[in-house]
């Protein structure tokens, strides 16, 4: 996690659980502005230490497009390969901009940040 509050700062919002993390979507809905960098692991915890088949990345996935989430890009990082896979399927198909990058692939090194948006194409404004 802290790779990612280096790279982020501030901006960075942790949910380890898809309850909690649709709840962060759903509350940043009433931001005008896009989402810069969702980061998407599949395995998350069911808040009481351990991992729940109906609490997934997926559901997030599935959530963010049922309810059309204004992102530029998605990075699924999840070690779950047909998952990882179905999940960038899944995304791509909606119009999705989703870059698949395991989290062991990630680049530590430098800016993190701005590595993920490179991979969008995109610049940071």
């Amino acid at each position: 996690m802290s790779h990612f509050t280096d790279a982020f700062g501030s901006d960075i919002v942790h949910k380890d659980n898809a309850a909690e993390f649709i709840a962060a979507l759903e509350a940043d809905a009433l931001n005008s502005d896009p989402i810069d960098v969702i980061l998407l692991d599949n395995d998350l915890s069911s808040g009481s230490g351990g991992f729940a088949p109906k609490n997934t990345g997926y559901d997030v996935a599935r959530w963010m497009v049922d309810n059309r989430v204004d992102v530029k890009l998605v990075v699924v990082h999840t070690m779950d390969g047909v998952t990882g896979d179905e999940m960038v399927w899944r995304l791509k198909y909606e119009g999705y901009n989703v870059q698949r990058v395991p989290f062991v692939e990630m680049n530590f090194e430098g800016d993190l940040k701005e590595g993920l948006l490179s991979v969008a194409n995109m610049t940071d404004e």
